[in-house]
């Protein structure tokens, strides 16, 4: 359980839930040269905001604080698991469908061709991703879910830094090249940049924590 802590604080660092002497903050507001703290009482008090105030905040303790980073990686872990998951279950079938539908094939493949490869390289990323939670492994190596979503961030991070130019006699094919590194770009800093990132966060700041270095 949280630990009712008495603290004196800058009044812009008082947080909604903090207890001052008139009672409950409900909303905290920063003006111009005041904070307006809104309390339960229907109380609204200004104070300067170069003031201090004493306070009384429910501080968690040390392993609350330890069990919030891991919720937070894992909750993160989960959501790329489930989005590796719903990509394999979608497939191309969006590709398909546009196909079927053009009236002008030609002009639809001058304009959707890279689009397309891109989103064939990210399922077939997504597909390997999927493949390893489902198996449990990487490689042949049994893993965690937490362990497969870093060596498959890891391994698209190194292969986005070798990345050079494809070289071919086929234009398609090199363009091809250029869309898989788009689509490793687009899963590490694109629409999976909060879940990635929120799980690389939660790993460091794990680390520092059980070594003491910070306080959460």
């Amino acid at each position: 359980m949280p630990v009712a802590t008495t603290l004196t604080v800058p009044v812009t660092e008082v947080k909604k839930n903090d207890i001052v002497n008139e009672g409950v903050v409900t909303k905290v507001r920063t003006l111009d040269v005041n904070v307006e703290l809104t309390l339960a009482t229907g109380k609204v008090q200004r104070v300067r905001k170069d003031n201090v105030m004493n306070i009384t905040r429910n501080v968690p303790t040390r392993e609350e604080k330890r069990a919030n980073i891991v919720e937070q990686r894992d909750l993160s872990v989960a959501a790329i698991k489930s989005n590796a998951a719903a990509w394999v279950a979608k497939g191309d079938s969006a590709i398909r469908a546009e196909l079927a539908d053009c009236k002008n094939l030609r002009y639809t493949l001058e304009w959707n061709v890279e689009d397309w490869l891109k989103q064939l390289h990210m399922l077939d990323l997504f597909g390997y991703l999927h493949d390893w939670f489902e198996k449990g492994t990487i490689g042949d190596r049994p893993a965690t879910d937490l362990e497969i979503v870093l060596a498959f961030l890891k391994q698209n991070e190194r292969n986005m830094l070798q990345w050079t130019p494809t070289r071919s006699t086929s234009p398609v094919h090199s363009m091809s090249g250029t869309a898989e590194f788009l689509a490793r770009r687009e899963i590490v800093d694109g629409l999976g940049r909060y879940e990635f990132a929120a799980v690389t966060w939660a790993v460091k700041r794990l680390a520092e924590f059980d070594a003491g270095e910070v306080d959460a």
